[in-house]
């Protein structure tokens, strides 16, 4: 059984059979192959809220397990943290 969410700009599909995760982002620019962004581009495009470049990325079974386990943890931290 898949299980599939499809966002404005990102998709995420888990796959129950192979326990694995796709990740996928859209975009209507071109990426540039071996471009690396700086930390001021970066945060232009984030602040002129452009989409993230378009990219795929296929986790395993160990490292979606990591990932799950990960964002569940930083859940759990944010939902047990004090109010001041």
């Amino acid at each position: 059984m898949k299980i599939r969410r499809e966002l404005k700009y990102a998709t995420f599909e888990y796959d129950d059979e192979d326990k694995s995760i796709l990740i996928e982002t859209r975009s209507t620019e071109e990426p540039v192959m071996g471009y690396v962004e700086t930390e001021e581009e970066y945060a232009k495009r984030v602040a002129e809220h452009n989409p993230p470049i378009t990219g795929r990325i296929h986790l395993n079974k160990v490292y979606s397990f990591a990932l799950l386990r990960f964002v569940i943890r930083i859940a759990q931290r944010n939902w047990f943290r004090k109010l001041k």
